[in-house]
């Protein structure tokens, strides 16, 4: 399925790869919602699985005792499963709180997370709130990994002062350092 789609979307798929870099966040945002609008239901999950296979296999081999997720809204890679697999295996798994003023994230942790685009180089825009910039500020010792669909590739990102970018991209057709 996921074949069919990208063979269906080819066009699309490099167009959002060679957006303009001198695009605003918003335009952004915008194109990445409509382009994650386009997936099915089953290519998300396709693409979800591939991801949580890539990460459990980082992880694997990484030494840490606490994995930071985020329950994920319907457009959003589900991690679920590797939160699962990481408490299966002793690891103790926090969820992203909605308030980061009771957070103090561990020195061992990995942090997963989203955003509506990333680059190669970890560069990502999320939703609009600054959220994980935020927490990312506030908890610098974190090991950062991005997760998203293919959709949300982009070959160069407006970037802010404020902006934190991750240490790692993990989608679907690549895992990026």
């Amino acid at each position: 399925a996921i074949l069919l789609w990208l063979v269906q979307n080819t066009r699309k798929i490099k167009q959002h790869i060679s957006a303009s870099p001198f695009m605003n966040k918003s335009d952004i945002r915008k194109i990445v919602k409509e382009r994650i609008t386009l997936m099915s239901v089953e290519n998300k999950q396709e693409e979800s699985i591939i991801v949580c296979k890539k990460l459990k296999e980082m992880l694997e081999v990484k030494d840490f005792q606490t994995l930071v997720a985020y329950h994920p809204f319907d457009d959003e890679v589900d991690i679920s499963e590797v939160s699962n697999w990481c408490a299966e295996r002793w690891k103790k798994v926090i969820t992203i709180p909605q308030s980061l003023e009771t957070f103090d994230a561990p020195n061992d942790g990995i942090i997963i997370i989203p955003g509506r685009a990333f680059t190669e180089n970890g560069k990502r825009i999320g939703r609009w709130s600054g959220y994980y910039d935020a927490l990312l500020t506030k908890n610098p010792s974190l090991w950062t990994i991005g997760v998203c669909f293919r959709a949300q590739i982009f070959a160069d990102l407006p970037e802010d002062a404020w902006d934190k970018r991750v240490d790692m991209v993990v989608f679907a057709g690549n895992t990026l350092e």
